[in-house]
């Protein structure tokens, strides 16, 4: 298990997805690595929002998940993040964000 930490998970369900988004902390440097094992942990947890998502959704796995990685505290609470999962039951897509100045 690579050393992270879940600060946030937030139930984004539909009624036609269950769906998580989720902010982890991280310390190493194989981001995809942790960014596909965070999603799976996730994808696998019970959290609802409410009684109509938990009676829609309990004992299932998530549809969809976005994972976000952050280093610090202080990219989190700023809204910086190093790179993002999107993960399905089929595909995953790693994105990060641009950097620099753009025109």
């Amino acid at each position: 298990m690579e050393n992270y930490k879940i600060i946030k998970l937030v139930d984004i369900s539909l009624a036609s997805a269950k769906r998580y988004e989720a902010f982890v902390l991280y310390d190493g440097e194989n981001q995809m690595g942790i960014l596909e094992e965070a999603a799976e942990l996730v994808r696998g947890m019970n959290y609802h929002r409410n009684s109509i998502t938990r009676s829609a959704w309990e004992g299932t796995k998530a549809s969809v998940v976005w994972v976000h990685l952050c280093k610090t505290l202080d990219q989190y609470r700023h809204g910086e993040v190093e790179a993002t999962i999107k993960k399905t039951e089929d595909k995953s897509v790693f994105t990060r964000p641009k950097q620099g100045k753009q025109d």
